[in-house]
């Protein structure tokens, strides 16, 4: 069957898989999907008005039943990921980048977490990153949560995209991802679901997440701002504030006028001053801050004082808030 024809019975997962220019690893995260232990799904491939030959590299998987392929005018990833959201017929949408692949047990795990378990509307997995040429890299472990999310999602997105899976019922008729955004879209998608359901994940690695590729960079100033913009609807708009502790909003503010003083102290030291004297009114007992500000007023004598009093570098960590 093709996962279009709605005259056949829906599958259980709908796996979304949007490319743009990947003619290279596309067939790849493609074939992992076909591979799956669990072979109750259909495979929706967006190709986003691909200029590289994509549409060659993937062509032969049209004659599989189980895959539905849909050439596009290039409109942006976010757009080419609700289109394949809203062709998805299954109980359940797992995502996975083009340039990703998946373990064979990836899907059957998940739904095992499911079973039974209506609170339960995202299920992840951990994640083993891989080079360009496929090559095992060794990686600090992000800590992962279950449960009610809303509090420790808010300080970092612990979430791989190709990891997870999520109810359809969740995700709504229109698409799921904001298109006014580009690069934290995932991040988005998880706080506002995390305000509406559990989240639960496996402890395995069943995702090779690619990384250091130039197609994935993306330049800072322009994430910092999107992930601003996110926190501000989270929290004024869809209710994040009555959601969280009134302490948790008050160390997320902290550590995000700390992390921008940081960005801003090598080349905007007036924007970097105003930053950390936002986070030092906001919590004047926390010592990041008051380090920042030394180091950017008095920079050796400040770093100097600060490896005395931490033991470790000057510099304090950014936060990576939409890592993934």
């Amino acid at each position: 069957m093709k996962p279009q024809d709605n005259k056949n019975p829906a599958p259980r997962v709908s796996v979304v898989i949007a490319s743009y220019n990947y003619a290279h690893f596309v067939p790849l995260a493609i074939e992992s999907a076909l591979a799956q232990t669990m072979t109750d799904l259909e495979i929706i491939v967006v190709d986003d008005g691909s200029t590289d030959n994509t549409r060659e590299a993937v062509a032969h998987f049209a004659a599989h039943p189980q895959v539905c392929l849909e050439h596009i005018a290039h409109v942006g990833h976010p757009q080419a990921k609700n289109h394949g959201v809203r062709l998805a017929r299954g109980e359940y949408v797992a995502f996975l980048d083009a340039d990703d692949i998946w373990q064979p047990t990836k899907l059957a795990r998940q739904l095992e977490l499911f079973a039974g378990r209506p609170e339960v509307g995202v299920v992840y997995t951990r994640r083993a990153c891989i080079d360009v040429a496929g090559r095992a890299l060794v990686v600090e472990e992000t800590p992962l949560y279950r449960g009610r999310v809303v509090e420790p999602l808010v300080f970092d997105n612990f979430v791989c995209f190709s990891s997870a899976m999520a109810r359809r019922s969740l995700l709504g008729a229109g698409g799921c991802f904001d298109e006014t955004l580009n690069d934290p879209i995932d991040y988005d998608l998880w706080l506002r679901l995390a305000l509406r359901c559990q989240f639960d994940y496996v402890e395995e690695p069943l995702v090779l997440y690619r990384v250091g590729h130039a197609s994935m960079s993306r330049t800072n100033n322009r994430w910092r701002e999107q992930v601003d913009r996110v926190m501000l609807r989270f929290f004024v708009e869809y209710g994040g504030s009555e959601a969280v502790a009134p302490a948790v909003v008050r160390r997320h503010k902290y550590t995000r006028w700390c992390a921008m003083g940081l960005a801003a102290r090598g080349h905007a030291p007036r924007i970097a001053l105003a930053n950390y004297l936002r986070a030092i009114a906001c919590r004047p007992w926390a010592p990041t801050a008051w380090y920042g500000l030394a180091a950017l007023l008095v920079p050796e004598r400040g770093r100097r004082w600060y490896r005395r009093l931490l033991g470790r570098p000057a510099d304090w960590r950014q936060p990576q808030l939409a890592r993934v």
